[in-house]
């Protein structure tokens, strides 16, 4: 192969490799988390954004996101999570984790669990 052959090879893989960004396996795979459920009170504001499930996909109880309500809450050495009411998470985040019960608003046991 002559060396201008050879140049024009590389160049051609080179070039190749500049294309669009091909979707792995992996990336098709990865799902979008669904958006918060809005929580409002009765004069219609948001009181609860309630964002991802806390122990795994079908838990009830949901980290909180900010809101007015929610705001004196949030830091960054726990997490904020919301249970419904009548839940029986609500004792087993209370024992195992030692999750603090802050208020109940619109229906929602407020609980304050440390992340260590």
């Amino acid at each position: 192969m002559k060396k201008n052959e050879l140049g024009l090879l590389l160049l051609i893989i080179i070039l190749a490799g500049c294309g669009e960004k091909t979707t792995t396996i992996t990336d098709m795979h990865k799902e979008t988390p669904p958006p918060p459920q809005i929580i409002k009170a009765g004069d219609g504001q948001v009181v609860l954004r309630l964002m991802h499930s806390f122990r795994g996909s079908d838990d009830p109880c949901k980290t909180v996101g900010e809101t007015a309500a929610t705001a004196n809450y949030l830091d960054h050495t726990s997490w904020l999570v919301a249970c419904p009411i009548d839940d029986a998470g609500i004792e087993d985040i209370q024992s195992n984790m030692q999750g603090q019960i802050l208020e109940t608003l619109e229906g929602y046991v407020l609980l304050n669990v440390p992340k260590n």
